[in-house]
């Protein structure tokens, strides 16, 4: 079985989706030192000049999924409450590989033109629930790491996990993104979480069709012939969505893992990738849970991003009973 790991290892998705986003994406941990803050002043200051009076400039830090602080430039035009974040760390590594501040003043107003300026959105929008309900959809992401932010969030408990929504923000021209709902949006469309829920898991599955790709399938021009064969001997599948996007919630429909069942001929493990997607292994080729969650917990830290991590621990899928359970 030591193939079958190493090749998990070493070719499991990482939610490296290459998606256009409405930021700049760069994280940072709590205890950066005082330079960087003095950074994002100073950067803050350029921006206002190059921009003028026309617009609100506002430095802002965001905690995302598993405590990930992220730093950025929100520039907000005149009745415009809501535009999207340029993160700042991508920049302060520029800032420290020699950049001025000017030219990365001058790099975050192009984005901001490309990609933020005129994105129709608006406060007034978001608030009116009618017409927000049919772009909420659902996240799957770690409790335990996310204990400190699902005190400001709605969400329903799930296994180790915990079901949080966002609001899918979609463009052609400027790009996709999404916005966590909050507590305080749930009281200001004065809905329950229960109704979220609902439509969530309502659109999230019509609207965001889930699909089982086989890892050969999936990463056939990735591998050396040896490693192929492998892949047919041990089969293992991945599940998300069409989108590839937040895909491991495909774990809350049992319509779903029924259908990997039949597919698999066999009840299943499932390997939490990321918040992106999940790996399916069938129980005649998967070996010990013991192993399963050593690799679990090795591709967590190696290989995925610290914000996309999803769970520590391995489930397993039970065909007659319709049942999903931590091992």
């Amino acid at each position: 079985m030591d193939s079958f790991y190493r090749c998990i290892r070493t070719h499991v998705p990482t939610a490296a989706v290459n998606k256009v986003s409405l930021a700049v994406f760069c994280g940072r941990r709590k205890d950066d030192s005082l330079n960087y803050n003095v950074f994002g002043n100073e950067v803050k200051q350029e921006v206002e000049k190059l921009l003028g009076t026309e617009v609100r400039v506002e430095l802002r830090q965001i905690t995302k999924n598993n405590g990930i602080i992220l730093d950025g430039i929100c520039i907000l035009e005149k009745g415009c409450n809501v535009s999207p974040t340029i993160y700042l760390e991508e920049f302060y590594r520029e800032y420290k590989n020699g950049m001025s501040l000017r030219e990365i003043a001058s790099r975050i107003c192009e984005v901001y033109e490309k990609r933020c300026r005129g994105i129709p959105f608006s406060l007034e929008y978001f608030l009116d629930f009618e017409k927000m309900k049919e772009r909420i959809f659902c996240k799957l992401i770690n409790w335990e790491l996310n204990k400190e932010l699902l005190n400001e969030v709605p969400n329903i408990p799930c296994l180790d996990l915990a079901v949080v929504f966002v609001c899918a923000v979609e463009n052609e021209e400027f790009g996709n993104g999404s916005i966590l709902v909050r507590e305080e949006h749930r009281k200001l469309w004065r809905v329950s979480k229960e109704l979220l829920y609902e439509y969530a898991r309502e659109n999230t599955f019509r609207l965001r069709p889930f699909e089982l790709k086989s890892m050969e399938e999936l990463i056939e021009d990735m591998v050396e012939p040896e490693e192929k064969k492998l892949l047919k001997e041990i089969p293992m599948y991945v599940l998300s969505n069409q989108k590839r996007v937040f895909g491991a919630a495909g774990l809350l429909y049992d319509r779903v893992l029924s259908d990997a069942g039949v597919r698999l001929e066999d009840d299943f493990y499932v390997l939490p990738s990321s918040v992106h997607e999940v790996i399916l292994v069938p129980d005649h080729v998967a070996g010990s849970e013991k192993e399963l969650r050593i690799m679990v917990h090795e591709v967590n830290h190696t290989q995925v991003e610290p914000e996309e991590i999803l769970s520590e621990s391995v489930y397993h899928y039970d065909r007659k009973k319709h049942s999903l359970s931590i091992c």
